[in-house]
């Protein structure tokens, strides 16, 4: 099943937030709606939010969310402009 690069960068953010910048954080908890309702209005909120936190965290954040998307192998075979979305070798 083939997911959405944005959806998958807004999982990724969810993830890597609830573990750097704690659960109850605006930013963790803004990410999780963006997953949970993608609405563009969700996703905003969540880029705002993830701009307002400590530059040295973010950075943290956004490093480790770039290490979770390009290890996802799914989303490699996705983005191939051959891939079926079935039937994958992995």
């Amino acid at each position: 099943m083939k997911t959405d690069a944005t959806l998958r960068f807004f999982k990724a953010l969810s993830e890597t937030s609830k573990h750097l910048a704690g659960a109850d954080s605006d930013l963790a908890q803004a990410a999780a709606e963006a997953v949970s309702d993608p609405t563009p209005a969700n996703f905003v909120r969540a880029q705002e939010q993830l701009a307002h936190v400590e530059e040295d965290l973010r950075n943290q954040i956004l490093r480790d969310v770039h290490r979770h998307m390009s290890r996802d192998i799914s989303a490699i075979w996705d983005s191939m402009r051959t891939a079926t979305g079935t039937d994958r070798p992995n």
